[in-house]
């Protein structure tokens, strides 16, 4: 109805998600996920985000993961053999983590009600930004 803000729901069946180390042949889902992040950020401001370059992202996450030592562990979400972001509650949880801790933007009208609706996490912080140009 005209004056009526329309509501989305987005209705999404469930899924396997695996969670795995990242390896050697990851860095191209890890570009496809950062990248498709970046679009949704810039497309909803972007006046504060912005695309990445998409030459030589796939690449710079593989030479992360090669390059990482023992003391580091690069995680991944895989959905139907394929990579789909990176995990960190499981893991900590796992290991004995009792607090886990993330940052979202705060306008974003999709992170903010899943995180908080269907994730459980509360807001602890505020981070102010000021324009000084």
């Amino acid at each position: 109805m005209p004056g009526q803000e329309a509501a989305a729901t987005c209705i999404v069946p469930a899924m396997a998600v695996t969670i795995r180390a990242a390896r050697p042949g990851d860095g191209s889902g890890m570009a496809r996920a950062w990248a498709s992040a970046a679009d949704y950020y810039a497309d909803l401001d972007p006046e504060h985000f912005q695309r990445p370059q998409l030459q030589g992202l796939a690449e710079s996450f593989e030479g992360s993961i090669t390059k990482a030592g023992n003391d580091v562990l690069l995680l991944v979400a895989e959905l139907d053999g394929h990579v789909a972001g990176w995990p960190a509650e499981a893991w900590g949880r796992d290991r004995g983590a009792h607090v886990a801790r993330l940052g979202t933007y705060a306008h974003s009208p999709v992170s903010v009600p899943f995180y908080e609706n269907r994730m459980g996490y509360e807001r602890r912080a505020i981070i102010f930004q000021k324009n000084l140009g």
